[in-house]
């Protein structure tokens, strides 16, 4: 399957996209859609992490296409929290740098760290929620 959505945790906190060669666009917008009914019954914060190991973005208009995709992701839930990169290429950082100079409206509260490993992500995504707990 070129596009997956699994849980990393039992308790249901840390969704994660694993995108693998040959992907299209409308996998992207299956995942959100099966992201969104995962996490329709929870009351947790969800961080997400998208794991591009080895993909690459398929052909159309990318700045386009993630526009779509951060309008989804938006607009998906009030439990949305930090989305962690694995392995994202150059091209996918420029094109994530681009939306956010093209699209500020939606860029506004984002935060896209980059990491090399799926272990390195959640270790991210845990230290990230150790600094909030201890802000007052």
């Amino acid at each position: 399957m070129p596009a997956q959505v699994t849980w990393v945790d039992e308790n249901h906190t840390i969704l994660c996209y694993q995108y693998r060669n040959p992907w299209v666009w409308e996998d992207a917008y299956a995942a959100i859609q099966q992201a969104r009914q995962m996490m329709a019954d929870g009351t947790n914060t969800v961080d997400c992490i998208v794991d591009m190991t080895g993909a690459r973005i398929p052909a159309g208009n990318a700045i386009i296409q993630i526009r779509k995709l951060g309008e989804l992701g938006q607009n998906m839930t009030n439990y949305s929290g930090l989305t962690v990169f694995v392995k994202a290429d150059a091209f996918l950082k420029a094109l994530l740098h681009v939306h956010e100079q093209v699209y500020p409206d939606q860029a506004n509260n984002l935060n896209w760290p980059h990491v090399n490993t799926m272990a390195e992500a959640v270790a991210f995504i845990e230290n990230q929620r150790k600094t909030v707990a201890k802000e007052p």
